[in-house]
């Protein structure tokens, strides 16, 4: 219970980055669109090292909005359930619904503190990716960009530090697997471990067929990697006798990419549910297929990132490792051309991103230069030129 505080907080995490790194990766998008350089005058937007990295920050955006809404609605769903009522404020939960509630708020902390923790991480490093990718003009305050990056870095702290969150994943990962061993019931977001211990021969086997464009080869294969890490630590903590204690001393890595594989592996799971409803939106046929294309490119990012564990554990061969590579690769080449409308769906106003760079109508530079120009002290020679500046840049006087 003592964690409970602040589950509430870390679950509007993803949110809150979907909000921040939504307005970077707009202004970064918009300004590839109309910055033009190269021997044919080309939009920068269009070199594979541009859009490789803009691309993904995008699909990552969208699934944090996505999900995110949903996570939240799915807590306050949990604390409408368990809040007492006014006729029954005196009377205290049985202790069945009492059991219940500990085990759904034990499922939310771990599931909260992941989030938190990894998502948090990617954020700081995907809005200096979007200051990067302004180039020259990623040095500039005027960007907005730098601005998000200095009021969002508090994230990987603030709410709890990051490691310890992660760790904290990862300890309810490793105990839900014991307790998969003695064929406990777990959390829906963990019951995927008690399938792989009833089909724990698959966990020692490479797969023998791998289809980087299907969504269910790609969620099972996070299903995989998590639970085959999980086994590994939980027979190597065994045969040494660990406590978690000495299992956080001497096998820090493995329960950090526990904590990571099972974060990412949720946040796919989660998009693709959604996303596969009857009723998700939008209406356009056309519009739904490019937010599966999205979901696609998050998916198989996410099993990109894991490449060194599947190739360690021998689920992957190098031809396959190669395989992922080259789709992230085709997807982000196919999203290029719909990157701005993506970003224009975010519906945020000039107003709101506060960067000439990021205008909507991309009428960019008469707008940056009359922005500087306006700017207090932009231009002229500052006050303090003539007494601190000039003794040091001016030639020594030769004449006696």
């Amino acid at each position: 219970l003592s964690y409970a505080t602040l589950i509430g907080e870390r679950i509007i995490v993803p949110l809150g980055i979907a909000d921040a790194v939504g307005q970077s990766v707009t202004i970064a998008t918009r300004y590839a669109a109309v910055r033009r350089q190269g021997p044919n005058d080309e939009q920068i937007i269009d070199y594979p090292t541009h859009y490789g990295r803009l691309i993904p920050v995008i699909s990552n955006t969208y699934c944090f909005h996505i999900v995110g809404q949903k996570i939240l609605d799915d807590w306050k769903e949990t604390q409408q359930r368990y809040a007492p009522s006014e006729q029954s404020q005196d009377s205290p939960l049985d202790m069945n619904t009492a059991l219940q509630m500990m085990e759904e708020i034990q499922e939310a902390h771990a599931v909260s503190a992941g989030v938190k923790a990894w998502l948090g991480w990617w954020a700081a490093d995907a809005l200096e990716t979007c200051r990067r990718l302004l180039g020259g003009h990623g040095y500039s305050s005027f960007n907005a960009i730098a601005g998000q990056i200095d009021d969002f870095a508090v994230m990987t702290q603030g709410g709890g530090d990051n490691m310890v969150l992660a760790l904290q994943t990862a300890r309810y990962l490793l105990s839900s697997w014991r307790k998969a061993l003695q064929n406990k019931p777990l959390a829906p977001a963990v019951h995927f471990l008690s399938n792989a211990i009833s089909s724990s021969l698959s966990l020692s086997l490479p797969v023998s067929s791998f289809d980087p464009l299907n969504p269910i080869h790609l969620l099972s294969s996070l299903e995989w990697v998590t639970a085959r890490s999980l086994q590994s630590l939980s027979s190597e903590s065994e045969k040494n006798k660990w406590s978690f204690d000495q299992i956080t001393q001497n096998a820090t890595s493995e329960l950090v990419n526990s904590s990571r594989t099972f974060t990412y592996y949720f946040m796919s799971k989660q998009f693709f549910q959604i996303i596969s409803r009857d009723d998700f939106g939008p209406a356009k046929p056309e519009a739904k297929k490019l937010i599966e294309k999205v979901f696609l490119l998050f998916c198989l990012e996410s099993v990109e990132r894991e490449i060194p564990l599947f190739l360690e554990f021998g689920y992957f061969s190098a031809d396959q490792a190669r395989s992922v590579r080259r789709s992230v690769a085709q997807l982000c080449r196919d999203l290029r051309s719909h990157a701005v409308v993506l970003v224009d769906a975010f519906d945020l106003p000039d107003f709101i991103l506060k960067s000439p760079l990021g205008r909507y109508d991309g009428d960019v530079y008469p707008a940056y230069f009359e922005l500087v120009k306006n700017s207090r002290n932009g231009v002229g020679v500052p006050s303090y030129w003539a007494s601190e500046i000039a003794p040091l840049v001016r030639k020594p006087s030769t004449k006696q």
